[in-house]
């Protein structure tokens, strides 16, 4: 059976499914049987829910201006799933894909829990930090930044 599923830690020794879904599997297993299994550490859901924090700020700050396109004064739409792309690519965390013309696409690299680890994530959360206020919260600084965080995310 493939499956991602999720078990914690309740004692040194001792992990224990921390769904349903693992609780069901549990019960296929035979007492006394062996499981081999890759073992991922679970990513920080804290850290996570900080992210989404940033992320809300900086999108909640954000207005974008209006432009010029194809002869016409337009303002663009703000989509929070675009900001959080363009923030996760401008903080360096994306993949290029080729196309027969030459061309290329850049796309957000995924911040699903099975994708990045908590070292990865890590490095992600501090760049966007940067490029948000670099590019978006101009007239924050980094503790002030923090402390709205922490703010957000309780």
């Amino acid at each position: 059976m493939a499956a991602d599923l999720l078990f914690q830690k309740i004692t040194q020794d001792c992990l224990v499914p921390a769904t349903a879904e693992a609780r069901e599997w549990m019960r296929t297993l035979k007492l006394m049987g062996f499981v081999k299994m890759p073992l991922i550490k679970e990513r920080s859901g804290e850290n996570h829910r900080r992210f989404f924090a940033l992320l809300n700020i900086g999108f909640d700050h954000w207005e974008p201006q209006p432009i010029e396109y194809q002869g016409r004064v337009i303002t663009p739409e703000k989509n929070f799933d675009e900001f959080r792309a363009w923030v996760t690519v401008l903080s360096g965390f994306y993949t290029v894909t080729g196309y027969p013309d030459g061309s290329v696409r850049i796309r957000a690299k995924s911040i699903k829990f099975s994708k990045m680890d908590e070292s990865e994530f890590s490095q992600l959360f501090n760049a966007a930090v940067d490029v948000l206020l670099k590019h978006v919260m101009t007239n924050y600084e980094r503790p002030d930044l923090e402390r709205a965080i922490l703010e957000f995310s309780r």
